[in-house]
């Protein structure tokens, strides 16, 4: 029971138990090693047990060749990872030995090693130790075995690490397409961590699609848009919002929108900007924002529900939500091919609403977005029906 462990602790048993820890009778000191995992559990026990030296001993019966003691080593550096406060002292003392206990043959022992290292990867600050270990090959190599159990908790350090952008090259390079198989499976803590990581990617990966050259850094954008497209559906709130914010900063760039409409991205978007989340909401608005700046949106436009499902957010949308709507009705409008279905379904008076707010950004959009609708005479006579000359005013007498 915890109350026993914490009385164990609190009654002095920590320090025998890693004397006999270091014994050479293999017997005692597995046991010794699997009561000193089992106190691990209580919090108030793994200061004392650091505090008694049990780094120095766990690091040192990593170089046993049984099973069972490196089983016991992985769980215990697992179980004092927990504690935050801790993880900078494993990480600096011990981050070799939990690489090597990861290359074990045994399950257990590399679950319970891969466990340990995402919790460390959880500090920022155990990064520059756990990258100076040949770490990255071998969690990526984990990553490709096919238990779920491993593959998991490798995406768990991946996901951590992910925060440092000095390993974001390696990841794309030698992890990338491991990720995107993982995206598939059906393990929710998988998809989740798989979006968290594509999430942290994305800025990284649309600069090197955008700068690199594709022979010599080939990046396989197919595959990763098209494992977010499948996360934004998953019933998981945070999956889905790190799967549509990776993908509104890949469509930022302007580059492979060949991709995004061949997946039928602006489909996705439309469907996404229906969710209950209002931070979900204004992803898919900007991300349509960004796609409508490509000439490709006017062979999708009819019959999209573009401008319908950004009309229906603006009565109960923020001012975040409100800007991105002014920037997509503005790059719409500069493709003619858009304006009369712009303008039937009643733009004017979406506009009008928009401007309910003093914002610089809004107001501006909504200036460009009127000022190109009008410069087409087919449409002069419907917006003056819908209220555009009193719209026209009010933004006339603008200080901006």
């Amino acid at each position: 029971s915890s109350d026993l462990l914490s009385q164990i602790g609190r009654g002095g048993g920590i320090r025998p138990l890693i004397a006999l820890a270091k014994s050479n009778n293999l017997h005692s000191q597995c046991l010794a090693l699997s009561s000193l995992r089992r106190l691990g559990f209580i919090r108030e026990n793994r200061d004392k047990l650091v505090a008694e030296g049990i780094l120095e001993t766990l690091t040192s019966a990593c170089k046993s060749a049984e099973p069972e003691i490196q089983r016991e080593v992985a769980s215990c550096f697992c179980n004092l990872s927990l504690s935050s406060n801790h993880r900078l002292n494993i990480a600096r003392l011990s981050i070799s030995e939990l690489v090597t206990l990861a290359n074990s043959d045994d399950f257990e022992t590399v679950r319970l090693s891969l466990g340990a290292l995402g919790n460390l990867a959880e500090g920022i600050d155990t990064h520059s130790f756990m990258r100076s270990a040949p770490i990255l090959g071998t969690i990526v190599g984990c990553l490709e075995r096919e238990e779920v159990d491993i593959k998991r908790e490798a995406a768990r350090v991946i996901a951590n690490l992910l925060s440092s952008f000095e390993i974001h090259s390696y990841i794309i390079q030698c992890g990338l397409d491991s990720l995107i198989l993982l995206s598939a499976y059906t393990c929710e803590e998988c998809r989740y961590l798989t979006a968290l990581s594509f999430r942290k990617l994305s800025p990284t990966i649309s600069n090197m699609a955008m700068n690199a050259n594709p022979s010599q850094f080939p990046l396989d954008i197919w595959g990763v848009c098209s494992s977010l497209i499948s996360l934004i559906k998953d019933q998981d709130g945070k999956t889905k919002k790190y799967a549509a914010t990776a993908l509104r900063d890949l469509s930022a760039s302007g580059k492979n929108d060949i991709i995004f409409f061949k997946l039928r991205m602006p489909a996705a978007m439309v469907e996404l900007v229906k969710d209950n989340d209002k931070d979900v909401q204004i992803i898919a608005v900007a991300t349509l924002r960004h796609l409508s700046s490509s000439d490709r949106i006017k062979d999708v436009f009819d019959g999209s529900g573009i401008v319908q499902s950004a009309i229906r957010c603006i009565s109960w949308a923020n001012e975040d939500l409100r800007c991105q709507i002014a920037g997509l009705f503005a790059n719409l409008s500069e493709h003619r091919e858009c304006q009369s279905t712009m303008v039937s379904n009643g733009i004017v008076q979406a506009v009008d609403t928009l401007l309910s707010i003093e914002h610089n950004e809004i107001w501006q959009d909504c200036s460009r977005a009127l000022a190109n609708l009008c410069a087409n005479e087919g449409n002069q006579a419907i917006i003056r029906r819908q209220g555009g000359i009193k719209t026209l005013a009010k933004l006339s007498k603008s200080n901006k």
